[in-house]
Parts: C-alpha cells; structure tokens; sequence
C-alpha cells in the first residue's frame, strides 16, 4: 500500500500544479460541468428505476426460508453459526 501511495504522489502533485494554474473562472466551469454531468447521470438512474418499479403490477410475497436448511438431509443436524467460527473469530 505504501508503494502504491508513493507511485501516486507525483501524479497528485502534477495535477494539483495543473489545477492551481488555471484561471478562476475556468476552474468554476470544470466544477459546474462536472456537477452537470452527475446529476444528469443521477436523474438517468432514478428515472430508469422508477420506470422499472412501474411496470410491476404486484410484488410477489413470498415466506422467508432457511438456507441453511436447504438442501439437508433429514438426519444430520444444523450446527449453530457460532459453533462455526475458530478461534480467530474467521470462519472455517
């Protein structure tokens, strides 16, 4: 991590030299275009979630089922998530 941290400073350093030399007011428009073009992708995402959720007619109810249960053979026993853990708190 520390090598990836001192690979990326300089190009940091350039990019912040390059920024700092432009004028105000062109720094104020990368800024507005840039919070333009999030919110145009903003409004793209909701527009095209509420248009997925309008085609829905119902939403489907179903129960909640165990996947630890799925799939078990009737004789073996479910072990308790706990038991599961080893002593570094990781699971096996």
């Amino acid at each position: 991590m520390k090598k990836l941290q001192l690979s990326l400073e300089p190009w940091l350093d350039k990019l912040d030299s390059r920024w700092k030399q432009l004028p105000q007011e062109q720094r104020k428009r990368v800024v507005l275009y840039s919070f333009a073009g999030y919110l145009i992708i903003t409004l793209a995402v909701l527009i095209q979630v509420i248009m997925q959720v309008g085609q829905q007619k119902e939403m489907p109810v179903t129960h909640i089922t165990n996947p630890l249960a799925n799939g078990m053979d009737k004789g073996t026993e479910v072990k308790n998530t706990k038991e599961l853990k080893n002593g570094n708190n990781e699971r096996e």
